[in-house]
């Protein structure tokens, strides 16, 4: 859905407030009206910081299925203070109003998939009704942040502990939401690198498959995982996914990785790695993505300080997983 369908159907009747001006208290700082390069009272809009998002996460490596980008809200809104989440939810918009929030940067989309209606009882219309209400943007930066350099997947492969990193699958590159060209860099450990879903990358010494295991629960403070395969079989290469993981798994077949740590992994999956010698880890949606939310806090923390943009940027701490392992 386009982004400017939601500011069409739900910005107020004539809303021609000027947000220069605007002024919140956050980190300290009451004020947060500035000047920069001659240019006065110039007030930090969800405008400003989407450009930001756009060099992190382009717009354009988004997959074709997807709906990311600002989905409520208008760019012209001010952006004084903003919290980073997994998931957008009646909680993160209650609790950061209340915080002086004005945007919300998530990574899973509030809107998935056209509306065909607006319920303000039920989710997603509760979150639509009171993110308007208190006036509070909400953007997502989902599959392209999935597959941005320095994103959710090099994030998942720099946790683990992988070197020599390269994306899993590769895919094209197409045109930007917002405009801009579609040749972005992309780095990792040896130099630039074409785009890609998931990521697979070497230990750094081989270790047996129960070892990665245990190695994995610390990392990820996870009492339980899903493991299939031998736990004698030796594991050197690693392939990942954050989220779900299940429509890689011919991918990772059809690599040199041992073993494939994402989520969301299932039965058949299992027995058809299992039965190739190789193994799955499943470590849950929930724990292999919510590393992103202090990830990103510091990437946008460092972009908004080299503007000079007067911006405070905050990790969302209340998030938990939905399912509890009993």
């Amino acid at each position: 859905m386009p982004d400017n369908i939601l500011v069409a159907l739900f910005k107020k009747a004539d809303r021609k407030t000027d947000p220069v001006g605007f002024s919140v208290k956050r980190c300290g700082s009451e004020n947060r009206t500035f000047s920069r390069l001659g240019e006065k009272n110039l007030t930090i809009t969800v405008g400003h910081i989407i450009d930001i998002m756009e060099t992190i996460a382009p717009s354009s490596l988004t997959e074709e299925w997807d709906n990311v980008g600002l989905q409520l809200g208008h760019p012209s809104w001010p952006a004084n203070k903003v919290w980073v989440a997994l998931d957008p939810s009646v909680e993160l918009v209650e609790r950061g109003s209340a915080n002086g929030v004005n945007l919300l940067i998530t990574h899973h989309p509030l809107i998935f998939r056209p509306l065909s209606s607006v319920d303000p009882n039920v989710e997603p219309g509760r979150i639509v009704g009171l993110a308007l209400a208190k006036e509070v943007a909400i953007f997502c930066a989902h599959t392209n942040l999935d597959i941005a350099d320095g994103g959710v997947s090099d994030m998942l492969a720099q946790k683990i502990g992988l070197g020599n990193v390269t994306p899993l699958s590769l895919r094209q590159k197409k045109a930007s939401l917002y405009g801009k060209p579609a040749n972005h860099p992309y780095s990792g450990d040896g130099g630039s690198r074409q785009p890609g879903l998931g990521r697979i990358g070497d230990l750094p010494q081989e270790i047996s498959l129960e070892s990665l295991v245990q190695k994995i629960k610390e990392i990820f403070q996870l009492k339980t995982l899903k493991v299939a395969g031998d736990l004698r079989l030796r594991i050197k290469r690693v392939a990942i996914c954050s989220g779900s993981g299940a429509s890689l798994v011919n991918a990772f077949l059809h690599s040199d990785a041992q073993v494939y740590v994402s989520g969301d992994l299932g039965y058949h999956e299992g027995r058809i790695v299992e039965a190739r010698g190789r193994a799955l880890i499943d470590i849950g949606h929930f724990a292999s993505e919510h590393i992103m939310v202090q990830g990103l806090v510091v990437r946008l923390k460092e972009a908004v300080s080299g503007k000079g943009y007067p911006v405070c940027v905050e990790a969302y701490t209340e998030e938990k997983d939905c399912f509890q392992y009993i």
